[in-house]
């Protein structure tokens, strides 16, 4: 039974995995546009990627059943993201008992007819599922270059995308509009000019320089000068002329070079470093998050790192999956068994006699009731309370005195081979 046993995880027959999640009501898509997409072609895109979803609901519900109670849509904001290329559609599906239509199928049903719309870079459609905290992948890039980050990111979310069972793969640092770099030449330099006294100046034609405040009743009142822009956008540089410290008027394009680049919409810091959270949804029916892991920790992980020199960690599902298997951490930490065994039973401490005592709380009532329609759930009930009583010694008390037992069983069979010498047969030819 033991071979067996271990032949049925080690050949992933019987996978280690947390509760299932229970079935999703909510759906959204997590939209991303090209930098400098006008609003009108953003809402236009939008519209046609709720007609899909429309789409999707007609082709599966045969015209009969709905699927869809609303599908409300946000521009500006995706998730914990901010910027103005992004968007988030959110779906609020039919009650689960109420359609026969499970919506991981709607899911996939959407994602198959989505549009191609030109000025949408990316669509990511996610369930928003309960159960235990996080995504099933939820890999963190760490401390490197934000340039560099996001470069990993491409890489592992394209790694990830040739995996099979995996969807919604996405990463949480988009790019934002295109930016205009200004940097001071040497000629600039030679005239006294600095980056500071040219970005004030450009910042001060654009946005206007402060004249003067003063107070009107218990309000402060600010008045800014602001220069007339006869050509707008970039153009305008163009024509803007700065003055030197000396007093001297010079065009701008004499004094620093004009470069864009693609900026980010937001970088995020985790413990004051830079992070950049790579994610995806696992379908278990196809694979597991420890094979998936397994594959990253082989070779993928550890060869971004290298190539960007950043850190990475796993969050997400994978965190609470170590945390739940930790009795070894501690080991491997330089603990004795002794002090392993026992701090691993302080730390399970609170959390199994909170679960222990309200359940059993909350039963204790109904193991004195006397009314003749409770009856049948008192067996239940005293099954459940002493159980519970039962499984909280066992677990705080009987399993760290079992390893104990077993850890001095195993240093005794240890000593005792060493004393007779055992060594292994040797073969003859």
């Amino acid at each position: 039974m033991l071979i067996f046993s271990i032949g049925l995880i080690a050949g992933e027959r019987l996978r280690i995995g947390f509760f299932p999640s229970p079935e999703a009501e909510n759906i959204s898509a997590s939209v991303v546009f090209g930098p400098g997409l006008p609003r009108k072609e953003q809402r236009a895109a939008l519209n046609r990627l709720e007609a899909s979803l429309r789409s999707a609901e007609a082709k599966l519900g045969g015209g009969k059943e709905k699927l869809v109670v609303n599908a409300f849509t946000t521009i500006g904001v995706s998730g914990k993201s901010s910027g103005e290329n992004l968007a988030r559609i959110k779906v609020q599906l039919t009650a689960s008992e109420e359609r026969s239509i499970r919506t991981d199928k709607i899911v996939r049903e959407w994602r198959k007819i989505l549009p191609i719309i030109p000025g949408v870079e990316k669509v990511t459609i996610t369930e928003r599922t309960g159960g235990p905290p996080g995504r099933d992948i939820d890999i963190q890039l760490q401390d490197a270059p934000v340039a560099s980050l996001k470069a990993a990111a491409l890489e592992l979310r394209k790694e990830l995308s040739t995996f099979p069972g995996l969807s919604a793969v996405n990463d949480d640092l988009p790019y934002g509009r295109q930016e205009l770099i200004l940097e001071v030449t040497p000629r600039g330099t030679a005239f006294g000019f600095t980056s500071e006294n040219v970005g004030t100046q450009v910042r001060n034609a654009f946005e206007g320089a402060i004249a003067t405040r003063f107070a009107r009743g218990d309000e402060e009142i600010t008045v800014r000068v602001k220069r007339l822009q006869e050509v707008p956008g970039p153009y305008a540089l163009q024509q803007l002329y700065l003055r030197s410290p000396a007093g001297n008027r010079m065009p701008l394009s004499e004094v620093v070079t004009i470069r864009e680049q693609t900026g980010f919409s937001v970088i995020k810091r985790v413990d004051g470093l830079r992070t950049v959270a790579v994610t995806g949804d696992i379908d278990e029916k196809i694979t597991s998050l420890p094979t998936v892991l397994d594959k990253l920790e082989e070779k993928v992980l550890p060869d971004l790192k290298e190539k960007y020199n950043l850190r990475y960690a796993f969050k997400g599902k994978a965190e609470e999956r170590a945390n739940s298997f930790a009795v070894q951490r501690r080991l491997a930490d330089g603990d004795t068994l002794e002090v392993a065994a026992i701090g691993a039973s302080q730390d399970r401490l609170r959390a199994v006699l909170l679960t222990s005592l309200t359940t059993i709380g909350g039963l204790t009532p109904l193991l004195f009731e006397t009314s003749l329609q409770a009856q049948f759930l008192i067996p239940m009930a005293v099954t459940m309370v002493f159980g519970l009583a039962a499984a909280t010694i066992l677990v705080l008390i009987l399993v760290p005195s079992l390893i104990g037992i077993g850890g001095d069983i195993g240093n005794l069979a240890h000593g005792v081979r060493n004393k007779i010498g055992f060594r292994p047969a040797s073969r003859s030819a």
